[in-house]
């Protein structure tokens, strides 16, 4: 009949057939012989003893066995039959605890030592299990485990069988705990909901969905394995910390949770993951996207290869950690509230603010990086509602040939020419910009400014390298603002033309102007990028624009009628920085 015998069992031959449910609540000793309890439900409370394969257990898919209680020992053994060894349920509750009488310590263990497939659920709930061969789960079974229960296993006894969904959930322990031998199969579903750390020291692949509801998820002790997620990962609390490589073929959900990358390791798989707060304290090496809808804080290295990274939250966000953060694309697409930067900042692609976006540059923390001439920092198409706050940088090089002139202007706002004496020496005797409406031969306009004087956007100056600058080339760096009409949006050139005596077009209507952009412009016929005040393409005004190549002594032209000319290679693109 149902119900608990008080006493323990021993069984030294034959087979007990269970046809309820038992509570057994002492000593289990399997000698010789069977314990059968197909469709029943066995509690065992004490000390568990099999003989492999002459004492053993017998289940069905709907047998459920419970170990429970304290003071069982510790050298308890599970022993299934080498036939009938499938359990629908196994839960292990068993407390460490002080024997009443000797005050030992009593850490109890389970060992399982035959084949054993659980096809619902395994249960730790506390207690040690140790897997010493055999267990193997079924698909769509699941392992649940608390910080009070530990799993573990010989060397070469992994799990078999699956793919099983794992869940690590709330107990009394609230120390940081470690996955044990349950993270090493195969993973159809990871949940966690506990408030402890839980660190992974093994390869993880989740081949289904990531949830962490509460809790941390610690990869970082991690040394050569990957992370692997192979449909869909859902972060809402608080962290998730990964030492390597990070694959995502998934759908990766951030809702407000803390990815961190602490080791070396690189993104990669064929879905962009989308992060909430993001914080890097090893190296990163960038994918072609990523995007992060929190704060990015960068404590190590980040490698942004020739990515974009996207700032897309709804919130405000900010950009900072003790390192330097470098970007090649830097795309900012939040909407909602300001996205600031608190830490250098550097870009050696395109900067991006989508419509109705605020980014603050902070002061100087922004710098529009130059590395190459294929790698030049800019500002990408901004429209009027786009808004970039504060003082940004931008990095331009002169490059190096025989000595000669050299044109420039500034991309930004507030920048003078003695800041720009700041980064090279020059001789200010021969430190032009040019005055158009100054009559007579047209080299008569030129003229020397007062060190003072801000290099507005859209002004053209000239000026001779003195020493080794003008054979090795030359690094400076604008500092300043985009304002409205000035250096973004529409800006007016106010290009004159101030006639000599017969109208000479050898002499009249030069204008010596600048990009006035921190990006590279198109000399384009079209209107809608070159115009007069009414719209008109090219009225009054030569198609063609000159820019001088020291390296040739001659101009390079473009132009924007034909589309013809040798200027950028054949492209009519005048760089940011360059006067014209």
């Amino acid at each position: 009949s149902s119900g608990a015998w008080s006493g323990g069992l021993t069984l030294t031959a034959g087979k007990i057939i269970l046809k309820s449910g038992l509570t057994v609540l002492n000593e289990l000793n399997l000698v010789s012989g069977i314990l059968n309890f197909e469709y029943q439900t066995l509690e065992l409370q004490r000390n568990i003893l099999t003989n492999w394969p002459k004492g053993v257990l017998q289940a069905n898919a709907l047998s459920t066995l419970k170990i429970t209680s304290a003071f069982a020992g510790m050298n308890n053994t599970l022993a299934f039959d080498p036939m009938l060894n499938t359990l629908g349920s196994l839960m292990l509750d068993r407390t460490a605890n002080v024997l009443p009488i000797s005050g030992v310590v009593v850490s109890p263990h389970v060992t399982l030592n035959s084949p054993l497939l659980i096809t619902r659920e395994f249960n730790i709930k506390d207690g040690e299990f140790y897997n010493q061969s055999g267990l193997a789960l079924g698909a769509g079974a699941k392992i649940i485990r608390t910080p009070d229960g530990g799993f573990s296993a010989a060397t070469t006894a992994v799990i078999k069988g699956g793919p099983y969904d794992l869940y690590y959930v709330k107990g009394i322990n609230l120390n940081p705990m470690s996955a044990g031998i349950e993270a090493f199969g195969l993973i159809r579903n990871l949940s966690m909901n506990l408030p402890n750390t839980v660190s992974f020291k093994s390869p993880l692949t989740i081949n289904n969905r990531l949830e962490i509801f509460q809790g941390t998820a610690d990869l970082r002790y991690l040394t050569k394995a990957d992370t692997v997620m192979n449909k869909s990962v859902l972060l809402s609390s608080p962290e998730l910390r990964i030492v390597s490589n990070f694959n995502n073929s998934g759908l990766f959900t951030n809702r407000s949770g803390l990815v961190s990358f602490t080791g070396s390791g690189f993104i990669t798989g064929t879905v962009i993951p989308e992060f909430y707060n993001l914080t890097i304290s090893g190296s990163l090496s960038a994918p072609s996207e990523i995007s992060v809808a929190g704060d990015l804080m960068n404590d190590g290295v980040f490698n942004p290869n020739s990515g974009t990274v996207v700032l897309a939250g709804n919130s405000k966000q900010k950009i900072g950690g003790a390192s330097r953060l470098d970007f090649y694309n830097l795309l900012v697409s939040n909407r909602s509230d300001t996205v600031s930067i608190q830490t250098p900042v550097s870009i050696i692609g395109t900067l991006d603010v989508a419509p109705g976006a605020i980014f603050n540059a902070g002061n100087i923390l922004l710098q529009l990086a130059y590395k190459d001439v294929n790698h030049q920092g800019k500002i990408g198409v901004l429209e009027p509602t786009a808004k970039i706050l504060g003082q940004l940088s931008m990095q331009r090089f002169v490059p190096g040939s025989v000595r000669g002139y050299r044109y420039l202007s500034s991309p930004l706002a507030g920048f003078t020419i003695g800041g720009l004496y700041g980064y090279f020496p020059f001789d200010p005797f021969y430190f032009f910009s040019y005055d158009e409406s100054v009559t007579g031969n047209k080299t008569a306009g030129f003229y020397r400014p007062d060190f003072s004087e801000q290099m507005r956007p859209g002004r053209g100056f000239v000026f001779w390298p003195t020493g080794q600058d003008a054979f090795n080339g030359i690094n400076w760096t604008a500092n300043g603002e985009l304002q409205t009409g000035v250096n973004r949006d529409v800006v007016n050139l106010n290009v004159m033309y101030t006639p000599t005596a017969g109208g000479s077009y050898e002499n009249d209507g030069w204008n010596l102007l600048g990009n006035p952009y921190p990006s590279p412009i198109k000399w384009s016929a079209d209107v809608l990028a070159w115009s007069d005040d009414k719209n008109a393409k090219f009225r009054g005004i030569d198609p063609v624009v000159f820019v001088w190549d020291n390296k040739t002594g001659n101009y390079q032209t473009w132009n924007a009628l034909t589309g013809m000319g040798d200027l950028s290679e054949s492209t009519g693109v005048i760089a940011s920085g360059q006067a014209f």
